[in-house]
């Protein structure tokens, strides 16, 4: 289930063994329809960041709540044999000061509504009966990641977007805030991993590079891609910051994923974004 603004995206990397369906996954009808028969769902749908969720808090809760609840009951009924849910970095935290790195096995405190929500989402999977594995993602990035949520929002879809037009990259503050992001392609290694391995049942890991990326440094990154791909000069500035604005770093142990399903997050900062901005027109628009 997609939204048609992705459809072009999701066709052109999946080739022709997928079938897109689109709708809403608060449909019970819908999703009768389409789950009888299905091994695995891989429940990656609702509203994405803390951003999005203050903006529609209503919103954030039918579709990352009750969008969960729902297709969780009817994946029950379908007798789904796995369940995989995405949830996030913000289950632990979004604006205390945290002891580092995260591991899964920690409490979840989550101080901002879109934690909240997936944390929710988190417990009543837990507690159903299902076979799942829930996966706490990093800062996601990349070509394709319009499958997972809009590239606009963040720094990364800002600085793109500001290079590409010739606006100029703003950084709020020292530029020294570090972040963990993730590549698109490390994501999709991670699901090979995942779906390869049926032994894994009721657990939980995080996905991400395991590294730390200043804000400075990724506006830095874009702007010498920008004058390699677009023969563009981006000025960066910044400005100051109230420091409530200033999130603490996330940093989240990959170590579990790395021991138990031999994966290793292996694209590089520039590489990432070098192919993100090739298709600058096609992310943005």
């Amino acid at each position: 289930l997609t939204h048609k603004k992705t459809n072009k995206v999701v066709s052109k990397l999946s080739g022709e063994n997928i079938q897109i369906v689109e709708g809403d996954i608060k449909s019970r009808e819908l999703l009768s329809s389409v789950l009888p028969n299905v091994d695995t769902v891989i429940h990656l749908a609702g509203v994405v960041g803390g951003g999005a969720c203050a903006k529609d808090p209503a919103r954030a809760v039918l579709d990352n709540v009750v969008g969960t609840h729902v297709i969780l009951k009817e994946s029950l009924k379908a007798n789904v044999k796995r369940f995989i849910f995405a949830s996030t970095q913000a289950a632990y935290f979004t604006f205390k000061e945290h002891s580092l790195p995260l591991t899964e096995n920690m409490k979840l405190e989550p101080d901002d509504l879109y934690g909240a929500t997936k944390v929710a989402s988190e417990y009543e999977i837990q507690s159903s009966g299902i076979n799942y594995c829930v996966l706490r993602f990093a800062n996601v990035y990349g070509y394709g990641v319009g499958i997972l949520g809009s590239q606009s929002y963040g720094a990364i879809g800002k600085f793109v977007n500001a290079a590409y037009n010739g606006s100029g990259i703003t950084i709020h503050g020292s530029g020294q805030q570090s972040i963990d992001y993730l590549n698109i392609k490390d994501l999709g290694s991670f699901f090979q991993k995942l779906l390869g391995n049926n032994s894994i049942k009721n657990d939980i890991f995080n996905v991400g590079s395991g590294k730390l990326h200043s804000v400075e440094q990724l506006a830095n990154t874009v702007a010498s891609i920008a004058k390699e791909l677009y023969d563009k000069e981006t000025i960066i500035k910044k400005i100051p910051a109230e420091q409530e604005t200033l999130l603490p770093v996330r940093l989240m142990s990959v170590g579990k994923a790395k021991e138990i399903l031999n994966w290793q997050p292996e694209v590089n900062l520039r590489e990432g974004m070098k192919e993100l901005m090739e298709n600058v027109e096609e992310v943005l628009k």
